[in-house]
C-alpha cells in the first residue's frame, strides 16, 4: 500500500479576482482521495510564529463556561468561540478542559502486562479538578466482587494543591508501591503524547494520603 502524501506551496492571489483552477491527478490503482485545501497568509504567519509546518487547518468551536488547553502545545484559549487550529495528517485537534486531570503511563501490548510502576499525571489548572484512578487485576470478572482498589486525586486551584487521596480497595498483584510524575500543564510543557523528560514533582506513593504545593510561576 501507499502512504498518504502531502504536497504544498505557494500561491499569491488578488482579492476580487476569480481564478480557475485544474487539478491533474492519476492513481493506477484506485480507492484513493484526493483533497485541496488552502490557508490564508495570516494563518501562515501564525503558523510560522508557532514553528508548525504549513499544514491544512480546521474549525473547531470550544464550548463557553471553561477555557481549553491545546493538548499539542499547552496554549490556553477563552471558550465559546470557534477558532481555527492546524490539522496535520499526524494531529487530531484536541483541547483539554481546565481543571482536568490525565494520567499517561507506558504503552502496554497486552492486558496481562506488569502494570505501570511509574505514571505521569498531567493537571490542566485554571479551575478544581477530580479524578479516580481504577486499577484491576485486568484478566477476569473479579471487579464484580469488589475486587479492585482506587486512588482519588484532586486539585484544588485556590490553594494550588494537588491532593492524592489514599488508596481503597485492593487485588491480587497491585502495586503497593509506584511513582507519581506530577507536571503542571503550561505553554510547551506537557504537551503531545510523549512523556515530560523534566516533571514539576516526581513523588513516591505507598497507599497513604501526599499533597504537592504547585510553586509558581
Amino acid at each position: 500500500g501507499h502512504g498518504v502524501t502531502l504536497d504544498t506551496g505557494d500561491i499569491f492571489l488578488e482579492a476580487g479576482r476569480k481564478y480557475r483552477l485544474t487539478i491533474e491527478y492519476f492513481q493506477l490503482l484506485g480507492n484513493a482521495i484526493t483533497r485541496l485545501a488552502w490557508i490564508t497568509p495570516s494563518v501562515r504567519d501564525t503558523l510560522a510564529e508557532q514553528k508548525i509546518p504549513p499544514v491544512k487547518s480546521t474549525k473547531v468551536y470550544l464550548p463557553a463556561g471553561s477555557d481549553w488547553f491545546d493538548f499539542w502545545r499547552g496554549n490556553i484559549i477563552k471558550g465559546g468561540q470557534t477558532i481555527q487550529v492546524p490539522a496535520p495528517l499526524d494531529e487530531i485537534p484536541l483541547f483539554v478542559k481546565t481543571g482536568s486531570i490525565i494520567p499517561l503511563g507506558p504503552d502496554l501490548q497486552y492486558a496481562d502486562e506488569r502494570p505501570a510502576d511509574t505514571l505521569e499525571l498531567r493537571v490542566y489548572p485554571g479551575a478544581d479538578a477530580q479524578f479516580i484512578l481504577y486499577e484491576d487485576e485486568n484478566d477476569n470478572y473479579n471487579y464484580e466482587k469488589g475486587i479492585y482498589a482506587t486512588i482519588p486525586i484532586r486539585w484544588d486551584e485556590e490553594n494550588k494543591e494537588l491532593t492524592i487521596g489514599k488508596r481503597h480497595g485492593k487485588f491480587p498483584g497491585m502495586l503497593k508501591k509506584r511513582i507519581f510524575r506530577i507536571v503542571w500543564v503550561r505553554k510547551g510543557h506537557g504537551t503531545g503524547v510523549t512523556p515530560v523528560k523534566n516533571p514539576d514533582k516526581t513523588v513516591k506513593y505507598d497507599g497513604k494520603r501526599i499533597v504537592i504545593t504547585k510553586h509558581q510561576d
